[in-house]
C-alpha cells in the first residue's frame, strides 16, 4: 500500500485542528528538526503524534501510570480511520503537561 505523503500530511494537519480548535498547543505537535532529523531518513522525531515514515506507526504519550496496560502503538490508519481514537492521548499529554 502506498500513501501519498501530501495526504498524509493533509490529514495529520486536519486531526491536530479539529482536537485542537484554540490553537494553544498546536506548536507542540510540530517537530524541532535536530541535525540526524535533517540529514538521514530513518531518524524519528521523538515527539506525540510524529508518523514513522515506513510503519505509520504514530508517537505517542504514554501514561506512566498505566504503563503495564500499553499493548500496541496506533498507525496512522487509525487515527484516520476513527478520529476519536486520538482522544486518549490527548488526555495523557495535558496530563503530562501539568
Amino acid at each position: 500500500m502506498v500513501i501519498d505523503k501530501k495526504l498524509v500530511i493533509k490529514e495529520y494537519l486536519d486531526i491536530i485542528k479539529e482536537f485542537d480548535k484554540e490553537n494553544e498547543g498546536i506548536k507542540l505537535f510540530f517537530p524541532r528538526l535536530d541535525r540526524d532529523v535533517t540529514v538521514k531518513f530513518n531518524h524519528l522525531i521523538k515527539i506525540p503524534f510524529s508518523v514513522h515514515p515506513d510503519t505509520l506507526n504514530v508517537s505517542v504519550p504514554l501514561d506512566p501510570n498505566n504503563i503495564k496496560e500499553f499493548i500496541e502503538l496506533p498507525t496512522l490508519s487509525d487515527f484516520l480511520d476513527d478520529p476519536s481514537k486520538i482522544n486518549k492521548y490527548l488526555l495523557i499529554l495535558r496530563q503530562w503537561r501539568k
